[in-house]
């Protein structure tokens, strides 16, 4: 259905992002692609003003580009989702997400410099992260795999404990927290498929987890460029 209403209208922004986000899982250089378009139509409004793609979608672009990875790539859409971020915080869009999106694109940047082997970089921003927000179960487990491939096993199981007892599902932790201690040091780590009393869920690698992705709010980013249009057109009314 989006994909014929994108042959009709292919300039629709939210269609584009919509699309975007259904294929992000499915087709990602897809995905991409549509992110990248939806880009090049925010960033030139129809008075010619310049306008910042949303972090949003900076973050989901870095993260299709760590799918795909091309870790160098994810890294720089990363770090500007973060400066886009922080820009917002300060200005008049400051809500009670953004915050929560600050988050998640610092732990995606430390999941790609790990991609990049910069292992110390990735750990600082994973405890940085456990700072701001100590309930944060996906750090534990990711410092506890780093530990685990020094060969460090007690700090690495003081980290997998951590996990457990802040873990919302505690027998998901506890399983994934076992896989990991007594996985082999080649750091390759079995799925696992346990019972969590709600039904059967299924982690995927332990050692590999996956970017996470942000909804970005297609209506929202028309909002704007309307918005920065109307902005242009009463600075030009003013002054003529």
């Amino acid at each position: 259905m989006l994909t014929k209403v994108l042959e009709a209208t292919p300039n629709d922004v939210e269609v584009l992002i919509d699309l975007a986000q259904l294929l992000e899982g499915v087709d990602p250089h897809k995905s991409l692609t549509l992110y990248e378009n939806a880009c090049d139509l925010i960033k030139t409004s129809e008075d010619g003003l310049q306008i910042d793609p949303p972090a949003a979608i900076l973050n989901n672009i870095g993260a299709l580009h760590m799918t795909l990875e091309n870790y160098e790539r994810a890294k720089e859409y990363f770090e500007a989702a973060e400066a886009k971020l922080q820009e917002d915080l300060e200005g008049d869009l400051c809500d009670s997400k953004l915050s929560s999106y600050v988050i998640t694109m610092r732990y995606n940047l430390a999941r790609c410099l790990e991609h990049l082997c910069l292992f110390e970089d990735a750990e600082v921003l994973y405890k940085g992260i456990l700072r701001e927000q100590e309930n944060y179960t996906d750090c534990y487990l990711r410092l506890g795999c780093l530990a685990r491939d020094r060969g460090q096993i007690y700090e690495s199981s003081v980290w997998f404990k951590e996990a457990m007892s802040v873990g919302k599902e505690g027998s998901v932790i506890n399983v994934y927290s076992l896989s990991c201690r007594l996985s082999s040091m080649a750091g390759h780590l079995p799925a696992c498929v346990i019972d969590n009393g709600t039904g059967y869920t299924k982690l995927g690698y332990a050692g590999n987890c996956e970017p996470q992705f942000i909804i970005p709010s297609a209506i929202a980013v028309k909002d704007k460029i309307a918005s920065s249009n109307a902005a242009a057109l009463r600075w030009n009314t003013s002054t003529g």
